[in-house]
């Protein structure tokens, strides 16, 4: 049903009576009011692109089902926190919360999150520090929290989320140098955005070791000293394939161009950006 302009702007009342669905979407179909937890689709659920309002229930971890492994609810006009719960989905897979009003700091996802692969908390207005929990999830291939206030130093536990392959931290309050480890741990990392930010210091060449990584985005801070050399030999802003296990083809990434903000839907194959350096 995605697409389609529902009448009434409200959720159908037929779907209340459907059951055992499996994966329902209502992507852009101009749906207004507060999240419906009487939705049970069992494994999908897209609810992005819509005018849905309000805070997310505190039960939501409770009510959806256990088994539902995709959320995408980005795009929308969602306020209020991010409730503790969501981390009780234990299926879930794929967290999009993207683009809505949320605020507050991210929920310590613990042991009952093993499943999460995909998470994007981007362009919202969330605060705190990223939680060293984090990296209690084993699979974490992407991280996107992006266009937030987060504040602090990267925490030490990051370097322990070695499936990374998407890392966007950029528009955000974040301090300190930028970690050796991040070249060391991230084998599978294509790419990284850290822009931005007040990271200091300099450009640690242990990122040249990221030999998949095709996109890096570290302008906006206030680094110092020369660009490294080893640059030269990144060698997967030179291919065109995904070597990894991950696709980001409809994943979005906003890049600077002469001080132009430019959202893209599909992955920059060759792209690297250096700004504010001193």
């Amino acid at each position: 049903m995605e697409n389609c302009r529902i009448e009434g702007f409200e959720f159908p009342q037929w779907l209340r009576t459907q059951e055992e669905v499996q994966d329902l979407s209502l992507a852009n179909t101009s749906i207004v009011g507060s999240f419906p937890t009487w939705l049970q689709p069992q494994f999908y659920l897209d609810l992005s692109m819509n005018q849905l309002s309000g805070p997310l229930p505190s039960s939501i971890g409770d009510d959806i089902p256990a088994s539902l492994q995709v959320l995408l609810i980005s795009d929308n006009l969602i306020n209020g926190s991010i409730p503790n719960s969501i981390c009780r989905i234990n299926s879930l897979i794929v967290l999009d919360l993207s683009k809505n009003m949320l605020h507050g700091q991210i929920p310590h996802c613990g042991a009952d999150s093993l499943a999460f692969v995909f998470i994007d908390l981007s362009s919202n207005k969330l605060s705190g520090t990223i939680p060293a929990s984090i990296c209690n999830l084993p699979r974490l291939g992407l991280f996107h929290v992006n266009n937030n206030s987060l504040s602090g130093m990267l925490p030490l536990a990051l370097r322990n989320c070695t499936q990374l392959a998407s890392l966007a931290l950029g528009e955000n309050r974040l301090s300190g140098v930028i970690p050796t480890w991040i070249g060391e741990n991230y084998l599978y990392l294509e790419i990284l955005s850290l822009r931005e930010n007040t990271f200091t210091g300099s450009i640690p060449p242990s990122l040249c070791r990221l030999s998949r990584l095709r996109i890096l985005d570290i302008g906006g801070n206030q680094l110092m000293g020369k660009i490294p050399l080893c640059f030269n030999n990144l060698s997967g802003m030179t291919v065109t394939d995904s070597p990894g296990g991950y696709s980001f083809g409809n994943e979005k990434l906003v890049q600077v161009m002469k001080g132009q903000y430019l959202e893209y839907t599909t992955i920059l194959r060759f792209l690297v950006t250096h700004g504010s350096l001193k």
